[in-house]
């Protein structure tokens, strides 16, 4: 499986002991994940899974539209009621 386009990984592959990179874009979404398998050509593996949280905005203080995932749209009004 390949990784997500906002994901990347470094090296992709090499010999010996080493270190790995895992590096995200920033999220201006919704929270996402994915699952990154490291293996050695003779040895056990191992799978991790990176989450990064999406966006978050408070609500303001005016009349607000929010797209949802499916397209669709729903409006969130301010009323002075408490």
């Amino acid at each position: 499986m390949a990784l997500p386009d906002w994901l990347r990984i470094s090296p992709v592959s090499g010999k010996g002991a080493g270190a790995v990179s895992i590096e995200a874009d920033p999220n201006e979404g919704c929270d996402r994940s994915a699952e990154v398998t490291v293996a050695a050509a003779e040895g056990p593996s191992a799978t991790l899974t990176v989450t990064q949280a999406g966006r978050r905005e408070p609500f303001a203080g005016s009349d607000m539209d929010f797209i949802l995932s499916d397209g669709g749209t729903f409006n969130v009004l301010k009323t002075n009621q408490m």
